[in-house]
Parts: structure tokens; C-alpha cells; sequence
């Protein structure tokens, strides 16, 4: 895994408060997505990812190819939404497993409803659009780093339900303007929290603080917006 310098972490912090990145959402009218149906593509996008591979950062990835995409391109048709969600996922793992799905699989993944031309086409224009940049930190990636660098003995339970909380960040349009290194660092807290690690949360965001300068006050008003999101579940 690729480490997350401090200087990583210092350029997230001075750019994540003024990024938009979901700003398709708000731009035109004529866009067949909305928040219900990002959401729901996202959450479709990270469920068909874990079938594929084990590897967390591929849907993380993928779901900010899908946004990069969608900022630049308007979409009217909602249908096509399936064939760049499918495409985002195979280009994060081509990124990060080495391998991929050919046209043919793609094909056969989603139905026979694109043609060979039609998912070619699509990643050809997604990574002009994108300008061949797919190097990208998730939430994922930050919160391992994190932990490596604070915490000793296994950390695997607490990765678990950091990474089932991220998720739920990156599919909601609201949350997922927190950008990854909010969204890692509040999913380890909640993490924490419903592992009855309480204390050893207070003295972690301690820790974050010296290390990102993202005060405990930021996590815990994030944490708030998560769990009444959760709330609606329930």
C-alpha cells in the first residue's frame, strides 16, 4: 500500500474545504442525476466492486472516476449511467490489481445492453476526460496509513468497520463533500465508538490534531451527519 505523507495530508486539508466535487449536481437542469440516483448508482457500483476483488480502494477509486467524469460531461440519459459506473470499476482495477475485464466480460457483466464499440468508446472518453490522472488517495488508503502510524497490534476490526463507513460516505452526495481525509479519520472514530473504544478515541483525535491539524471538534460534528444518516435506515 502507497503511504500518505504528512504533506499528502497537509495539501488535502487546504484544498478539501473549497473543492466541489459533486458540483454536476447543482449545474444543469437537463442532468439525468440526482442525488437519489447517484446514491443509488454508488451504492450499486460498491456492491458489484466487492464481487470483482477484496481490494477497498478499487470501489473507492471507482466512485471518484464516476464524479470527475460526471463533473465534466453532461448526461441525459440515466441508462448510460450503468455503463460508466461498470467502466469506473474496471479502470480502478486495472489501477490497482494489475488486470481487468475485457470489452467482451464488460459486455456480458452488464447484459447485453452496450455494445463491444459503445464500452470501449466509454473508457477511451473517460480517460481523456479525466486526462489520464487515476491516481487518487481514498478514504481507504488514509485510514490504514493512519492507523499504521498510531496504533500497534491488529487493527483489522476496526479497518472492517471503517471501510463499511466510508462507504456510506461516498454514496451520500452530502457527506461525500467531507473528501477523504475527513471521511477516513471520522470513520475510524466511529469505528472506535462502536467498539466501546472511547478513551483510546479522545487520546487517537488527539494525535490526528498534532499530525493534520483537523481538530476533534470537525470529527465529531462529521460523526453527527453520519450517524443521523444512519438514522434514516433504522
Amino acid at each position: 500500500m502507497q503511504r500518505v505523507s504528512e504533506a499528502t495530508i497537509d495539501y488535502q486539508i487546504d484544498n478539501e474545504a473549497n473543492s466541489n466535487r459533486i458540483r454536476y449536481l447543482n449545474q444543469n437542469s437537463n442532468n439525468s442525476v440526482n442525488k437519489e440516483s447517484r446514491e443509488k448508482l454508488v451504492n450499486w457500483m460498491l456492491d458489484s466492486a466487492s464481487n470483482f476483488t477484496s481490494n477497498p480502494k478499487v470501489p473507492q477509486l471507482a466512485v471518484f472516476y464516476l464524479d470527475s467524469f460526471l463533473n465534466q460531461k453532461l448526461v441525459r440519459d440515466p441508462k448510460v449511467l450503468e455503463l460508466i459506473g461498470i467502466v469506473s470499476i474496471n479502470l480502478a482495477l486495472k489501477i490497482e490489481v494489475g488486470n481487468a475485464f475485457t470489452p467482451q466480460c464488460i459486455k456480458h457483466i452488464v447484459s447485453d445492453r452496450f455494445s463491444l464499440n459503445q464500452i470501449a468508446t466509454t473508457e477511451v472518453f473517460m480517460l481523456n476526460c479525466l486526462e489520464w490522472k487515476l491516481l487518487f488517495h481514498t478514504p481507504a488508503e488514509i485510514a490504514r496509513s493512519l492507523l499504521e502510524d498510531s496504533c500497534e497490534g491488529n487493527c483489522s476490526k476496526i479497518i472492517e468497520l471503517a471501510d463499511n463507513y466510508s462507504a456510506l460516505c461516498l454514496a451520500d452526495a452530502e457527506l461525500y463533500r467531507g473528501g477523504p481525509l475527513i471521511i477516513a479519520i471520522t470513520s475510524i472514530c466511529c469505528s472506535l465508538q462502536k467498539l466501546n473504544l472511547t478513551k483510546f478515541q479522545e487520546n487517537w483525535l488527539l494525535w490526528v490534531q498534532e499530525k493534520t491539524q483537523v481538530k476533534p471538534e470537525t470529527i465529531e460534528n462529521f460523526k453527527h451527519f453520519i450517524y443521523e444518516k444512519i438514522k434514516k435506515f433504522c
